[in-house]
């Protein structure tokens, strides 16, 4: 999920899902998949919402596709090759995408997790800075998965002071999406993390 930043005419990454790995079960059906964090969006914002897949070659028997709608301009379908150079395609036709939306406080559910998360500069280049907030001495691990959920790494932490922020080199990581969680005796949170060279 992105939102539009008039001031600077970029659409700035919000939210994400979780991976869904599809099985045999999901062909013809339409699936549901929740966001990693509860997001909050609000009346005249433009909200842009992106579907992928990292299926096998068309054609082939993992192949994916989604249901479409209505033919769309040329360069509003995007994808990345297997280089992950970003490519679009020709001809596209919309992919059918259904929010669910509950408004006002009253239909959210809250988050009971402790741990706040704040993860900067997102998109990152080089170096993400996470900075944890938490109970006084919690101490757990922050791991990094890519869009597979294949760990990327895993460091361990200790909120002393009910506060921790470490720096991690992302130079040598791959344009693209990840996710990261904080994981603690009293729960997990998650944040989708954008690496773009």
């Amino acid at each position: 999920v992105y939102r539009y930043d008039s001031l600077s005419g970029d659409w700035l990454f919000l939210e994400s899902t979780d991976f869904y790995p599809i099985t045999a079960a999901d062909i013809g059906t339409i699936q549901t998949v929740y966001l990693v964090n509860q997001l909050f969006v609000s009346a005249g914002e433009e909200i842009l919402i992106v579907a992928c897949h990292n299926g096998g070659a068309v054609g082939g028997t993992d192949d994916v596709s989604f249901m479409y709608g209505q033919g769309v301009p040329d360069q509003m379908v995007w994808g990345f090759n297997a280089s992950n150079d970003p490519l679009w395609l020709s001809n596209p036709r919309a992919i059918v995408v259904r929010a669910k939306l509950n408004c006002g406080p009253g239909g959210i559910d809250e988050n009971s997790s402790t741990i706040n998360v704040e993860a900067y500069p997102n998109p990152a280049n080089s170096e993400l800075t996470v900075s944890i907030a938490t109970s006084e001495g919690t101490s757990g691990s922050i791991v990094l998965y890519d869009l597979s959920g294949k760990q990327i790494s895993k460091m361990p932490f200790l909120a002393i002071n009910g506060t921790y922020t470490m720096n991690m080199n992302t130079s040598a990581l791959a344009n693209g999406m990840y996710t990261l969680s904080i994981e603690t005796e009293t729960g997990t949170k998650k944040q989708k993390i954008q690496v773009l060279h």
